[in-house]
């Protein structure tokens, strides 16, 4: 439905599937890039963070942590990044993805 443009259909989709499976973080993160592109920033954010709660595993949780705060970036929302970002660096549990992460680059 998604990639059909039915966004409100997707949604109702995605709501289905959170029913039978309430902690899958990429079932959020569907939801919110279905309300980015419905210009919906409150629910993208929602989502996203929903997400991030969701994820366990930490090369998961790591990317889904940065996407939020890029898309608090883009909204202008400064504070929010720096907590974000705080988040990242002293969450114990993604010790191992920053440590795969400086060895990528």
């Amino acid at each position: 439905a998604m990639k059909r443009g039915e966004f409100g259909l997707a949604l109702k989709e995605y709501r289905g599937e959170l029913e039978r499976h309430p902690e899958e973080p990429d079932l959020f993160l569907r939801m919110a890039e279905t309300h980015k592109a419905l210009g919906d920033p409150a629910q993208e954010l929602a989502c996203l963070r929903e997400a991030v709660r969701c994820a366990k595993d930490p090369h998961r949780k790591g990317p889904i942590l940065l996407l939020l705060s890029e898309t608090l970036a883009k909204g202008g929302d400064s504070a929010g990044v720096r907590e974000m970002l705080d988040k990242v660096l002293a969450d114990p549990t993604l010790k191992e993805y920053h440590a795969a992460a400086r060895s990528r680059s």
